[in-house]
């Protein structure tokens, strides 16, 4: 018993006297919030904050400026003004469908018909009406006018089509530059070529050459001809004169221009 009393005492003293390492918790860190100034005194913030409040109001933040862009609408750009004394261009052959080319086809019924008449009037009286005919189908009924030679009829019908606003094309030209040399009438078609050549807006086309060329050769040898018919009539040469006019179409004019 004293043993053990004395083994315990023994152990207690060793423990005491050993040296221990305590440790000691450091406070946590106190931050404490430091505001960093980059300008020296106040002086030259309040200076700063004045020249940046100056600098927006004379150039607004891009914040700004694209809100304001968002808001306003996008206007497309306008076209350019158009000349309204230019010529107009024709319609393009597409535009021949739907219901005018109904239109189209009837009127050319009429016209294998041979109803002329009815033909012009459907096309005038279709020119103000929902379906407006258009200038293939005004030329067609041109044409067929020129082929019987009623040349006052169709002189009219151009003169309404122009006036309701109907843009010709290189056909509708051709029909007048043949018109005007049939009637002999040269200085109306070198007048209707210099508006070909001048005022629209296409080219002429090598059938408007042709014509020219041919209705003008045609015009000079009837001159030289015709001025034969005095001697050729007193010779008693009538038929021959008759027969040599025929080649060139000539014989309506020779026969106007008998004087018996």
């Amino acid at each position: 018993m004293a043993l053990s009393k004395l083994s315990l005492f023994n152990h207690l003293t060793k423990t005491l006297t050993k040296p221990r390492l305590l440790r000691f918790h450091a406070p946590p860190p106190v931050f404490l919030p430091v505001r960093l100034f980059s300008f020296a005194t106040p002086e030259e913030a309040a200076a700063e904050r004045r020249k940046r409040k100056r600098r927006l109001r004379i150039e607004p933040p891009l914040s700004a400026l694209r809100h304001q862009q968002q808001q306003q609408p996008r206007h497309s750009p306008s076209p350019a003004p158009q000349n309204p004394n230019a010529p107009k261009l024709p319609e393009p052959v597409s535009a021949l469908s739907g219901n005018r080319l109904n239109l189209h086809n009837r009127i050319l019924k009429l016209i294998r018909e041979n109803d002329l008449e009815e033909a012009a009037l459907l096309t005038r009286h279709s020119i103000y009406s929902n379906c407006r005919p258009t200038i293939y189908t005004c030329n067609s009924v041109m044409a067929a006018q020129l082929r019987q030679a009623k040349y006052s009829e169709l002189l009219s019908l151009h003169r309404f089509i122009t006036q309701a606003g109907v843009a010709a094309n290189v056909v509708t030209h051709n029909l007048l530059l043949t018109v005007y040399l049939d009637c002999r009438k040269t200085d109306l078609a070198l007048e209707q070529y210099k508006q070909l050549i001048n005022d629209a807006p296409f080219n002429p086309s090598p059938t408007t050459y042709r014509i020219l060329i041919k209705g003008l050769w045609i015009i000079s040898k009837l001159k030289k001809r015709l001025k034969l018919r005095v001697k050729w009539r007193q010779r008693g040469s009538y038929q021959i004169l008759h027969l040599f006019l025929l080649d060139v179409g000539a014989s309506e004019e020779f026969e106007c221009r008998r004087g018996f």
